[in-house]
Parts: C-alpha cells; sequence; structure tokens
C-alpha cells in the first residue's frame, strides 16, 4: 500500500502546525497557504485526504471546490473542509457538494487525530473509484484507464495524468463543449504558454490512444471539444 498523503489548503501556519502533530507521523503532508500553491500540488500528486479552509487568503474555498472537483483535480469524497465561520449556509452547501467531513475551528487536536484516522482508513480501504462509459473504465483513484475490447479482452490505456484528467473531465459531462481556455485553466498553470498549442497535443495524443474509440473525443468547429459515447464495433 502506498504512504498516506494529505494536502492542508489554509493560509493559517498554526494549523498548519496543529495537523503535522495531529498526524500520524507515517502520513505525508504537504501544505499550501494559498489557492495557486495548492493547484501546484493537486496537479502533480494525488492526495488521500485534501482539508481545505474555507476562507483562503480573501478567496472563497468553496468556489475552489466546485470548480476543481469537475476536472477530476479533487475528489469530492476526499475532501474535509475547515472554517472559522458559524455560517449554516456554507455547512449546508458544502455538505450538499458530497464532501466527506466539515471541521470548525478552533479545532481540538484529540478530535482532529481521531478524525483524519478514521478517513484515512476509510478511504486507503475503499479507495477504488470507478467511472464506466462504454467499453471505457476509469480508476480515479490510480488514475488508469482500461478498454473492454471488442473480443473481450481488457487493455491498458496508457494515458499521461493530463490525458486522464481530459478524459475524466468530458466523461463526467457528456456532450457538454469544452472550449480551450476551459480545459486549459483547469488543467494547468495560468503562466504556461500557448494555449491552443497545448490543449490540441495533449488531445490529439489521447485520441490516438483511443484507437477505434477515437471519435468520443469530438471537436465541434469554433466551440471546443466535447465527449460521445461510443461502442466497440464486433470484430
Amino acid at each position: 500500500m502506498s504512504q498516506p498523503t494529505i494536502l492542508l489548503i489554509d493560509d493559517d501556519v498554526e494549523v498548519h502546525q496543529l495537523l503535522r502533530t495531529a498526524i500520524n507521523p507515517l502520513v505525508h503532508m504537504d501544505t499550501a497557504q494559498n489557492l495557486k500553491q495548492a493547484l501546484t500540488h493537486l496537479r502533480s500528486n494525488h492526495y488521500h485526504l485534501v482539508l481545505v479552509d474555507l476562507n483562503i487568503n480573501d478567496e472563497n474555498g468553496l468556489d475552489f471546490i466546485r470548480d476543481y472537483s469537475t476536472s477530476g483535480l479533487l475528489n469530492l469524497d476526499h475532501i474535509i473542509i475547515l472554517t472559522g465561520s458559524d455560517a449554516i449556509n456554507d455547512e449546508v452547501e458544502s455538505h450538499g457538494l458530497g464532501v466527506r467531513d466539515y471541521l470548525k475551528k478552533p479545532l481540538n487536536l484529540k478530535v482532529l487525530r481521531a478524525v483524519l484516522d478514521k478517513h484515512l482508513e476509510q478511504v486507503l480501504k475503499f479507495r477504488p473509484n470507478i467511472i464506466v462509459s462504454g467499453p471505457i473504465t476509469l480508476d480515479v483513484y490510480m488514475h488508469k484507464a482500461t478498454l473492454l475490447e471488442s473480443d473481450g479482452s481488457i487493455s491498458q490505456l496508457d494515458l499521461t495524468d493530463k490525458e486522464f484528467l481530459i478524459l475524466k473531465m468530458m466523461i463526467d459531462s457528456p456532450e457538454r463543449i469544452f472550449n480551450r481556455e476551459t480545459i486549459f485553466e483547469k488543467l494547468w498553470d495560468q503562466d504556461s504558454d500557448s494555449l491552443s498549442r497545448t490543449v490540441d497535443v495533449h488531445i490529439s495524443s489521447l485520441r490516438k490512444k483511443l484507437g477505434a474509440l477515437s471519435e468520443c473525443i469530438q471537436n465541434k468547429r469554433g466551440q471546443g471539444y466535447f465527449y460521445k459515447q461510443l461502442a466497440l464495433k464486433p470484430v
């Protein structure tokens, strides 16, 4: 089993220190004090739990969760929200999104340790998060994709992380048109060069790897890309 990993997104260094004290020494923890740092971590690593403060340097944590859960960078079932607010609406909306837990500050060390241990055990035990679209199966936790061939065999799709996330984002919203700007914003750093070429190159590579199912990712001229579920033709 891989080492348990946690990402803490909070601008309060005291919370960082408290969490380091609370977690098991075998758990690896990364920290981010703003959302830009958080995106850098999320684009490079997979986390068993992501703890997100609702107010990060005056940025809205709920908006961040809502935006990036649709791209695959955030798994709602792995998110624990931290907040110093007593606003009922925030709590109701958070649970409505489907986050794993909602903790109010100030955080008690013993309670925090118990909560993290419980959720890590659950996530590690029930880690598969499977999405099936026709002959394509995605394992969201492992970032693996497989294809059920027309002869009944299963083949592994050798996708990069970005290709996997593009495919997941489209499968999650079939028939929805994603323009290049939306794809780029969700999956790349804002200061990357050649927006259109970057997206087009990755989608071209993804379609080649899909082989006979390459047409499941289609381009609507002047608007963007969309996913359409297809079935493999019998041999």
